[in-house]
């Protein structure tokens, strides 16, 4: 017996033991090594400070609801006729069996309240059955909390916000529901006024209602096709098209169209994310402008509306309205990029830098901002791209040149060299301290860069689109750099393992403006310096976005690997008339390949088309799809469903002036297309 005696002894001591996380690490939300001081203080130059265990706090509303559940028992007992809590459902004898006294603390008694909730909800005519894993879920979460360690152990293996194979429906909802990468959310507020209202569901707030279902949207977004298989033992398609229904109805319930509620507001921007990839861009900006102006008509977009509010609700406001603005730019990117939002006609500040635990109810004085990152670092980076952009000549050339009168910028400064210095201060004041191993850190660091490196190649089509002479070798050379900037960024994000999370996120951005920049200059230049290394570039991207190409994406596929293939045929006959070998980039192998096989598919023979077999497969022999079968969202279809062959700059539809710049717009691109759609993974 001596053995079994020294080994409980050994697990008690190895417990108490148990080294928490410090203190900064705690309040950053990030991963601590448990050392004194730890990497992440010494990195940060912080004093690390140990933190101490905190009390467990007592779930008091799940006391209060065992002793009335237990009270009603005894009334039932001896006849005694009363009005239950709730409407009885099921037989409540189970808490008496073991005596008043007997009933342990998180045991039958919480088990018996959450049932009761479930069966509850299943009464509800207006909710359906598959509502219920919502409420439940949190109460059950909630309730069933071992530690109030933030960053216990358990935390640690899910802080990149995705779920394990082993993690169920309620790890799901909360990870999401806490820690959204917009945090257009208040956490700490918000948890509480779910565990109130998974007590009395029959009564919950419309408003909350539909907030909670489109987190419960945008949290099935964020997962992957298995992962909705092994949670939900459902398609991640099915469940998308339930809940986007059951939130539909939740937006109606809350009278969202008459609603002055920000929260309200909210609920309908998520939910606007959640049914992106399957919507029309054309039909999703019109949707986005009845939110920007429900926001305008409450007053999110107008500072001087914000005195009335406390800090805490003005700095919500503020995060609300840049989401929906950044939200509706890129929306109009893709359909009709004049009526974007992005504009100087509003006033409305960047939030601050600050976590939630920071901002209290009741403050009326902000805190101030933090130079470290924090949970908010990706909404203000973001946010602070965006106020530059929305001053900036380059963009309101493309969008209202009139409003260029509004914007203050210094007449002696050129906008190349406030761009640049506008990345370096993101660069000093953000991107430095980020930790590239923490997954949100890493999005912001390589998303923000693919944005400037992006807003750089557009400045650099603005200056020189208007100069009737052609750009010299420098100026080209620069233009190059900036479109080889986003595919790498885009790569980046593509490959990591942290971002497995946010790829929902990574394929709304796809790099289309640097894959034309670059084709149209190698086509025209197919021999130079960059030649080799663009053709790496493009391959590797491809690589990450679009290797498998599904059926109902055959049609845009093909028409993408027509712009391809026409570069690359201008390099092949350049090497036939030098007579030099010439190994084909794999992006060119790749879709030769897979033209071959779409041919078979269809039933033609590949060599009797193309007799040269696969490496002679060109653009100006290759099949183009003259009608497509089936819509595709994102695409603008000519009269009778055929597909249109043109397109003004990527979105970007009057950028008057390319001839100058060496790029041929409208010679092989498509009409306002949304080309995300050929890559768009895991829906």
């Amino acid at each position: 017996m001596a053995t079994p005696i020294s080994l409980s002894k050994h697990t008690a001591t190895t417990k108490s033991r148990r080294v928490l996380a410090c203190v900064l690490c705690q309040q950053r939300k990030i991963k601590c090594d448990r050392t004194f001081p730890c990497v992440n203080c010494v990195r940060a130059g912080e004093q690390c400070e140990q933190a101490t265990r905190q009390r467990r706090r007592r779930f008091v509303e799940r006391d209060l609801l065992a002793r009335l559940r237990h009270y009603e028992s005894l009334l039932h007992q001896h006849n005694i006729k009363f009005d239950p809590l709730h409407t009885p459902t099921r037989d409540h004898s189970s808490p008496t069996q073991d005596g008043p006294n007997e009933i342990p603390e998180g045991g039958q008694s919480e088990r018996t309240v959450l049932e009761t909730n479930t069966n509850l909800l299943k009464e509800k005519k207006t909710i359906k059955p598959k509502s219920l894993n919502i409420w439940h879920a949190m109460s059950q979460k909630t309730v069933a909390s071992k530690d109030d360690d933030g960053n216990d152990s358990e935390n640690d293996e899910t802080d990149n916000g995705f779920l394990h194979d082993s993690d169920d429906i309620r790890h799901a909802v909360i990870k999401k529901a806490w820690n959204h990468m917009f945090q257009v959310t208040h956490t700490p507020t918000l948890q509480t006024r779910i565990i109130d209202a998974a007590s009395d569901i029959a009564n919950i707030n419309p408003t909350l209602e539909a907030l909670m279902f489109s987190i419960y949207c945008v949290s099935i977004l964020s997962l992957t096709e298995d992962q909705c298989s092994a949670l939900f033992k459902s398609p991640k398609k099915d469940l998308l098209t339930a809940y986007q229904s059951a939130c539909q109805q939740a937006l109606r319930g809350c009278s969202i169209l008459r609603s002055s509620d920000r929260e309200s507001l909210t609920a309908l921007y998520l939910y606007l994310v959640s049914i992106r990839p399957d919507t029309d861009p054309a039909s999703l900006s019109s949707m986005l402008g009845v939110a920007i102006r429900i926001g305008q008509r409450i007053g999110i977009h107008n500072e001087s509306m914000y005195g009335k509010c406390s800090a805490l609700e003005a700095e919500m406001r503020r995060r609300l309205w840049w989401s929906l603005i950044i939200f509706d730019n890129r929306i109009c990117e893709m359909s009709d990029y004049k009526t974007a939002s992005l504009a100087p006609t509003w006033d409305c500040r960047v939030p601050l830098n600050v976590s939630d635990f920071e901002l209290q109810p009741g403050i009326k004085i902000p805190p101030a901002a933090n130079n470290k990152p924090t949970e908010m670092v990706f909404a203000v980076v973001r946010s602070e791209l965006a106020d530059f952009v929305r001053h900036s000549a380059f963009h309101l050339d493309f969008t209202n040149p009139i409003l260029n009168t509004m914007a203050p910028r210094s007449p002696t400064v050129d906008e190349a060299e406030r761009l640049l210095a506008l990345e370096k201060t993101i660069e000093e004041k953000y991107l430095v301290s980020c930790n590239p191993e923490n997954p949100l850190h890493f999005m912001t660091i390589w998303t923000m860069r693919a944005y400037l490196a992006k807003n750089r190649l557009l400045q650099h089509y603005s200056q020189y689109s208007a100069k009737s002479v052609q750009q010299t070798y420098l100026q080209r050379k620069v233009g190059i750099s900036h479109a080889l900037r986003m595919l790498e960024c885009d790569t980046n994000l593509m490959t990591s393992p942290l971002t497995k999370g946010y790829l929902w996120h990574v394929h709304f951005q796809f790099p289309f403006p640097g894959y034309i920049h670059l084709l149209q200059d190698l086509k025209r230049r197919p021999v130079e310096g960059h030649t080799d290394h663009a053709w790496e570039v493009m391959s590797n991207n491809y690589e990450a976005r679009m290797m498998d190409t599904k059926d109902d994406e055959r049609p845009l596929f093909i028409v993408f690997s027509r712009i391809v293939l026409q570069a690359w045929g201008v390099r092949e006959q350049v090497a036939r008339q030098q007579q030099t070998p010439l190994v084909p980039p794999r992006i060119v192998s790749n879709i030769r390949n897979k033209l071959m096989q779409m041919m078979a598919d269809f039933g033609q023979d590949a060599d009797t088309v193309q007799p040269g077999g696969t490496s002679d497969l060109n653009a100006d022999n290759l099949p183009i799809p003259m009608q497509m079968d089936f819509n595709v969202p994102g695409v603008a279809y000519g009269a009778g469903g055929q597909v249109p062959m043109s397109l003004g700059a990527w979105g970007y539809p009057e950028m008057s002036g390319l001839s100058s710049m060496d790029v041929d717009a409208n010679q092989f691109l498509l009409n306002t297309m949304e080309w995300n759609i050929l890559h768009a993974r895991g829906r």
